[in-house]
């Protein structure tokens, strides 16, 4: 269980930081767009 646990929390960690990485970039293009 503890193994499972590591990996689903290293899972969740990556998708969150790639999600975030993401939206940056939607963000920051549509900020110049509007510019």
């Amino acid at each position: 269980y503890a193994v499972m646990l590591a990996v689903i929390l290293i899972i969740v960690v990556g998708t969150i930081r790639l999600v975030g990485s993401n939206a940056n970039n939607v963000f920051s293009s549509v900020a110049s767009s509007v510019q």
